[in-house]
């Protein structure tokens, strides 16, 4: 849900998972190393895999988005995304990364997200199907619809 409005997201499938809420200091150390390199080094890895770029280029970056995140930076508009989340057993390998546009596909992945786990403690665990992004940028292409 994103603003009181149901988001369907194209390609995107759920995996049942055993989520275990991580102690808060270790979720904090994981996101520090993210935040301090892991999230510039994963959007520089983006940029300088040719495939890659070209898929990037295929998803709508203009040339100067493709710099920017050749730099490092996220594009405007635009969010590096744990997959299965720091708070749980996400680390920030690449793998478990994408590049998601924020609005509405991010804001829907995470509502959910929240709505799936926020009611755990540390150590507090259930079942839950988890929304499983594809790839590393989400939409692939322009003019995937959220309806």
């Amino acid at each position: 849900m994103v603003r009181g409005e149901k988001v369907t997201l194209d390609g995107v499938t759920t995996r049942s998972v055993e989520y275990v809420k991580r102690a808060r200091d270790e979720a904090a150390e994981l996101r520090k190393a993210f935040d301090g390199g892991g999230r510039k080094d994963f959007l520089v890895s983006l940029a300088s895999d040719p495939k890659k770029a070209a898929a990037l280029r295929e998803a709508g970056f203009s040339p100067a988005e493709i710099e920017r995140i050749a730099s490092g930076r996220v594009p405007q508009g635009w969010q590096v995304h744990h997959k299965l989340p720091l708070d749980d057993g996400g680390t920030n390998d690449f793998g478990n990364l994408v590049l998601i546009k924020n609005d509405p596909y991010h804001i829907a992945v995470t509502n959910t997200q929240r709505t799936l786990t926020g009611h755990l403690e540390p150590g507090g665990a259930a079942r839950v199907e988890w929304p499983m992004i594809p790839g590393f940028v989400y939409p692939a292409k322009p003019g995937v619809t959220a309806p």
